[in-house]
C-alpha cells in the first residue's frame, strides 16, 4: 500500500494543486490528510473541496477546530485570529459540515494519524524536539505515529531506547524501532524552504520519502493581499519561514 500523507494546507489552493499534479505522478493507493484544511491562505473553499474528492482519511487540525467551533479562535495570535474570522466569513455551508466531520486520529494496522500529539490529541501539543517524542513515544505503543502541525517535515526514531531526529528525504523504516513522522506542510512550511511538502509511505518497502514541490508563491500571496488579509501571511510563503 502507498500513501500520500499531506498536512497543513492552510486555504493555498495553489500549494495543494502542485502537490497533487507530483503525486499523481509518482502514484499513490490513499491519500491521508492530517489537518488544517484552512486558516492564513486565501483559498479555504477552493481547498476543503478538492480534499473532499481526493481525501480517504480525514483528520482535523487546530484551525480547522477554530472554523467550527469560534470559541478556540481566541486561542490564536492576532494574525491567525484575523485569518479564521475571514475564513469563517467566506466558507460555504457544506464545507464547514465536512469539517465538522473530521477526525482526531485514525489507525491502521500499527500506523497512526493525528495532527499534533497522538498521546493528547485534544490539546494540540507540538512535537517539535526530542524531549516533545519522548513524550509520545512513552505514551503510545503504534509503530509509526504521522503528525503535523509544526510545519517541518522530519522524523524521530526510538531505536534501543535511544531517541534521534533524522532529517532528510528518504528513510526506510524498520520494524524493530518506531518512529513519528511529520510530512512538512503543503501550504506554509516554517523549515526555511518555501517548496510545498509532502510524504509517501510504501507499508510493502517500509520506505518513506519526504518531496518538495514548487508553486505559484506570488499567484497566493497576491491572493491573500487582495482578500485584506495580514501582509505578514502573505510575505511568509516567499522564504518558507
Amino acid at each position: 500500500m502507498k500513501f500520500l500523507v499531506i498536512s497543513d494546507v492552510h486555504s493555498n489552493y495553489d500549494a495543494l494543486k502542485a502537490v497533487m499534479q507530483k503525486a499523481n505522478r509518482i502514484g499513490y493507493d490513499s491519500v491521508i490528510f492530517l489537518g488544517d484544511a484552512v486558516g492564513y491562505g486565501a483559498d479555504p473553499n477552493e481547498c476543503i473541496e478538492l480534499l473532499r474528492e481526493i481525501s480517504n482519511v480525514k483528520i482535523i487540525g487546530n484551525h480547522d477546530k477554530a472554523i467550527i467551533d469560534p470559541r478556540e479562535i481566541y486561542f490564536f495570535n492576532p494574525i491567525a485570529k484575523e485569518a479564521l474570522l475571514w475564513t469563517r466569513s467566506v466558507i460555504k455551508q457544506e464545507n464547514m459540515e465536512w469539517l465538522n466531520k473530521l477526525e482526531l486520529y485514525y489507525k491502521f494496522e500499527d500506523i497512526a494519524f493525528t495532527h499534533a500529539s497522538l498521546s493528547e490529541p485534544e490539546s494540540w501539543r507540538y512535537v517539535f524536539s526530542v524531549i516533545d517524542a519522548m513524550y509520545e513515544f512513552k505514551n503510545t505503543s503504534e509503530w509509526l505515529i504521522f503528525f503535523g502541525h509544526t510545519h517541518i517535515p522530519g522524523v524521530f526514531v526510538q531505536q534501543e531506547g535511544e531517541i534521534e531526529y533524522w532529517d532528510g528525504t528518504s528513510f526506510l523504516l524498520e520494524s524493530k524501532y518506531r518512529f513519528l513522522i511529520n510530512p512538512g506542510s503543503v501550504g506554509q512550511p516554517r523549515d526555511g524552504d518555501e517548496r510545498a511538502s509532502f510524504a509517501m509511505l510504501d507499508t510493502e518497502k517500509k520506505l518513506l520519502n519526504i518531496y518538495r514541490v514548487e508553486y505559484n508563491i506570488k499567484r497566493q500571496a497576491e491572493k491573500i493581499l487582495k482578500a485584506g488579509l495580514p501582509e505578514y501571511l502573505a510575505h511568509r510563503l516567499y522564504n518558507g519561514y
